[in-house]
């Protein structure tokens, strides 16, 4: 079988794991034809996926959900400042054409990971293949879709280039669905959304030990409805809101990474990673009755630095260990707007505006084989 990287891990090839994963393969993905990431998780061992809103949805491992599970992409945190132990619609602005696997663990990864992966993990790992070699090669795809349910309109289109040690790729992606029919053919408003993506990467390997990489992500949901907020539920004889959109929700994603390998007997494999990400929390709401309209602009901008070795220097043991430094920056303002006169007034804003919150943590983290049976697992964190 072929080896894969585990999120279990968080370094280093396929190893024998205490814990309990779950890894949807590229092939899986493929078949699934996900409109949201979050969809690959459907009816997988140990998760259970959320959703009020077409176009998102959240994942609970465990019973545990939002903060309380950590959510990464390619190695980076996606958990920022605005998120909350609730579900959340933060995981699906990663887009579903460019995830070349997900991988979720299940139970508490706090020594590796940090506190947030009480419930566990789940990881994002996105598609950028290398089509480096002697002569210039490329590679594509392309994918268009029509979906009579929601009469959806999909369409993808991704390109590969490759030559001696450089290779690069990108990728666009858009989603138009409208809303969803039911058997009768009666729509089930407000229930459609769009989505636009673009990523792409640059990679440079001088040696068969080292790997540098440059890419970027970028997700946006202009406007998406809050469906269990505009429709009345169980003991509601009107819905809760005349308007609740996110308006707009996106993610915009830079990342840097290179790694090393068989450096010396304490650094067999060494990862360094940078990344910066923006993610974009707007809504337009309206209570049912009300006079005004609520309007929001919050933001996270989260910039990251991660180093994280393994090594192997004696028989039984099997280290990784690392450094994780964090800094995330919250603005929020929230407007009031008057229906009928169209008055504005500055309100009190969902986050306080401003704030900050950073992280400096240090780890380590060792798989002891005890014996063809017994593999014991410790490890640290500060």
């Amino acid at each position: 079988m072929e080896e894969i990287e585990i999120t279990a891990r968080r370094i280093g090839g396929a190893r024998e794991v205490t814990e309990a994963v779950t890894s949807v393969t590229a092939d899986a993905l493929d078949d699934m034809a996900l409109p949201v990431v979050t969809d690959a998780l459907r009816g997988q061992t140990g998760v259970y996926v959320q959703q009020t809103t077409p176009g998102q949805g959240t994942a609970i491992v465990r019973g545990l959900k939002g903060s309380e599970v950590l959510h990464l992409v390619d190695g980076m945190r996606l958990n920022n400042a605005l998120f909350r132990n609730a579900p959340n619609q933060y995981l699906a602005l990663v887009d579903p054409f460019i995830a070349q696997r997900v991988d979720v663990v299940r139970g508490p990864l706090s020594t590796i990971y940090g506190s947030d992966a009480m419930g566990g993990a789940v990881q994002v790992v996105t598609d950028r293949p290398f089509l480096g070699g002697g002569d210039l090669r490329t590679a594509g795809r392309g994918v268009v879709r029509f979906d009579g349910r929601t009469l959806g309109r999909v369409a993808h289109a991704s390109m590969w280039v490759g030559q001696g040690d450089w290779g690069g790729g990108g990728a666009i992606s858009l989603q138009d669905h409208d809303n969803v029919r039911a058997a009768d053919r009666r729509a089930q408003a407000p229930s459609g959304y769009r989505s636009e993506a673009a990523s792409g990467f640059v990679s440079w390997r001088p040696s068969d030990n080292q790997r540098t990489e440059l890419s970027f992500q970028w997700l946006n949901q202009p406007s998406t409805p809050r469906f269990d907020e505009l429709n009345a539920g169980f003991g509601q004889s009107a819905p809760a809101s005349e308007v609740f959109r996110f308006e707009p929700n996106a993610r915009t994603f830079v990342h840097f990474e290179h790694d090393v390998k068989g450096l010396s007997r304490w650094l067999d494999d060494a990862w360094l990673h940078v990344g910066w990400q923006r993610i974009s929390d707007g809504r337009r709401t309206r209570d049912t009755g009300a006079a005004t309209t609520r309007e929001e602009d919050n933001r996270s901008d989260l910039f990251g630095v991660t180093f994280n070795a393994a090594a192997a220097p004696f028989g039984i043991h099997d280290l990784q260990y690392g450094l994780d430094l964090y800094y995330d920056t919250v603005s929020s303002v929230r407007t009031e707007v008057d229906v009928n006169t169209g008055q504005r007034e500055n309100i009190r804003a969902r986050f306080p505006d401003g704030s900050t919150l950073s992280t400096a943590d240090l780890y380590v983290h060792d798989d002891m084989t005890l014996s063809d049976d017994w593999l014991l697992t410790t490890g640290l964190r500060l």
